[in-house]
């Protein structure tokens, strides 16, 4: 089973009713609030501190550190090869998940994917298509396979007819959860709306 993908419209949709509240502003120390006023759902604070930015609220709590101002390491020129000419928020993904020091207890930044699982098990043996659909029959379709940990198992246990798979030559599979790819539209939002961009 798939997550749930996070887009941009999905998430312009949850955020459409939120307000800009700041608490505090003073150069790169800032305390700022987003939230319906009629509603909690959705609501965050973005906190600024030297190196610092941490998002907080109704989807967890993420802490990033790079630059001494966060608001200017969070944007993309449109130099950038992630770049999406036609997106309002611009968000890089992998990157910017690298900067995190902490990661909510309320959820993972990545899980167990069954499509991108079966999608490597195909790269993997692609002049064998035959293996890799014997492979996602027997081992993800009967419900062998339901974690990481299993996928992997069930790899290192696989041989037939001489196939075999190095578990050190597959990515994993895993995708980027709901709630870490919307905090990233929630900073690129909060930051934009701050300035006047939006």
């Amino acid at each position: 089973m798939s997550n749930y993908e996070c887009t941009e419209e999905s998430f312009l949709d949850d955020i459409k009713n939120h307000e800009m509240k700041i608490i505090h502003d003073e150069g790169v120390y800032r305390h700022i609030r987003f939230k319906d006023p009629e509603d909690s759902c959705y609501w965050f604070d973005i906190t600024t501190f030297p190196g610092h930015l941490t998002i907080s609220g109704d989807m967890g709590c993420y802490v990033f550190s790079r630059t001494q101002d966060m608001f200017n390491f969070f944007g993309l020129s449109k130099d950038d090869f992630n770049y999406k000419k036609d997106a309002t928020l611009q968000i890089n993904v992998g990157y910017w998940h690298e900067k995190l020091q902490a990661v909510s207890t309320t959820d993972s930044l990545k899980s167990y994917d069954e499509d991108y699982a079966k999608q490597i098990i195909r790269e993997y043996f692609e002049d064998h298509p035959e293996i890799a659909e014997r492979f996602i029959e027997s081992e993800i379709d009967m419900g062998e396979v339901w974690s990481t940990e299993s996928f992997y198992a069930a790899c290192q246990r696989f041989d037939e007819d001489g196939h075999q798979i190095d578990c050190c030559d597959l990515r994993e599979p895993e995708i980027y959860n709901y709630r870490s790819i919307w905090v990233l539209y929630a900073i690129a939002w909060a930051i934009k709306k701050y300035r006047g961009e939006i």
